[in-house]
């Protein structure tokens, strides 16, 4: 299930969430990564993403994503001379342009390549993955 942006936003401004990102490759290898804290801003702030405080196995992928808005093939928000959002097939924080794509296209089989959902620091090589997770929780 995919909450929107604004139902995320509403989420992370009611109170100090963290986020979990579960993944797995089609070679059965998992990984998480944890996030302290996470938020969304608002629509006029463009869905800034705001992320920090990384543990896990997977590698800080969305660290490098702090600070960016999100953009989609309607809202180049992006910092690359081109549309990331085009490029890429779908909405993400982009910059110029990721490290990782939880939103990317579903080929778990790819290899070599950034047009799936990655998450470079998870292991030698870019590959897709056969599933990701974004989960957030209140902070207790």
């Amino acid at each position: 299930m995919f909450d929107g942006n604004d139902d995320i936003h509403l989420l992370t401004t009611r109170a100090k969430q963290e986020l979990r990102v579960d993944l797995q490759k089609s070679s059965g290898d998992k990984a998480y990564a944890k996030y302290s804290t996470f938020s969304v801003g608002s629509e006029s702030q463009k869905y800034k993403l705001a992320v920090g405080g990384y543990s896990g196995t997977a590698g800080n992928s969305l660290g490098d994503h702090n600070g960016l808005k999100f953009s989609t093939k309607d809202q180049d928000n992006d910092t690359w001379k081109d549309h990331c959002a085009v490029s890429f097939k779908g909405g993400w924080w982009f910059g110029a342009c990721l490290t990782c794509d939880l939103n990317g296209l579903y080929r778990p089989s790819a290899s070599g390549t950034w047009l799936c959902v990655s998450w470079s620091k998870f292991g030698k090589e870019n590959r897709g993955m056969k599933t990701a997770s974004m989960m957030i929780r209140s902070k207790i």
